[in-house]
């Protein structure tokens, strides 16, 4: 809400991916993120009921809302918005489903990949509140990695030039335990993929989180600031 010119940009953007797939767009608008709910975990708790809300809120136009799947079927964990509780959200007029759970997330790319409407409108940033991906983010790096190592990276239009290399992923400052945990993924696919290269990045940045983590921790003991 206070991004309006980014909120326009997006909702044309969504409403061009609309149309080439014969849909008809509804963009809504919420203070959700300014009300009490702000105070809550998003990550681990809020974010599948507030889905759930956007799409409750119309439950008089909708017998079926789909909620694009966080985790896969393969490696269930604990979540915000997960295939087992996203149903749980429904109403006896309106049901709530979990979609694409059964893909895991380097799938879910390479599917991306292969399609010119994605790659065209490819959105990942929530770091500047902007239409545009920054490219420097951790979710901006991770997503480039996985486009690298799936042999997609050249067609990643929607980011800015040069943005992504073996030094950017290395010296990324990871904020917290689950820009960790992702980015211990990201390396675990890497290996999978044949690329020891981005592995060898992405562990370096866990490595230089763990550190900063450990080097907190002295120092809360010992009263130093």
């Amino acid at each position: 809400l206070r991004s309006p010119d980014a909120f326009t940009q997006l909702s044309a953007d969504i409403a061009t991916v609309a149309g080439a797939v014969g849909k008809t767009p509804v963009t809504m608008a919420t203070n959700l993120r300014e009300s009490g709910w702000s105070v809550t975990n998003w990550g681990k708790f809020s974010q599948g009921p507030a889905l759930a809300a956007v799409g409750l809120a119309l439950e008089g136009r909708y017998r079926r809302v789909l909620v694009p799947s966080s985790v896969s079927y393969a490696s269930l964990s604990s979540w915000g918005t997960h295939p087992l509780t996203d149903p749980l959200l429904s109403t006896s007029r309106t049901e709530i489903r979990d979609d694409g759970a059964l893909k895991r997330r380097t799938e879910k790319v390479a599917a991306i990949i292969a399609s010119d409407l994605a790659m065209n409108h490819l959105h990942v940033c929530w770091m500047d509140q902007s239409s545009f991906n920054c490219g420097s983010c951790e979710k901006c790096l991770r997503t480039l990695s996985l486009l690298e190592m799936l042999g997609g990276r050249y067609r990643a239009a929607t980011f800015p030039p040069g943005s992504w290399s073996l030094d950017a992923l290395a010296k990324l400052r990871l904020r917290k335990s689950l820009d960790r945990d992702s980015m211990q993924r990201v390396a675990r696919n890497a290996r999978k993929y044949g690329r020891q290269d981005i592995a060898r990045a992405a562990r370096r940045a866990v490595m230089r989180y763990d550190l900063r983590r450990g080097a907190s921790r002295i120092a809360a003991a010992f009263g130093w600031r």
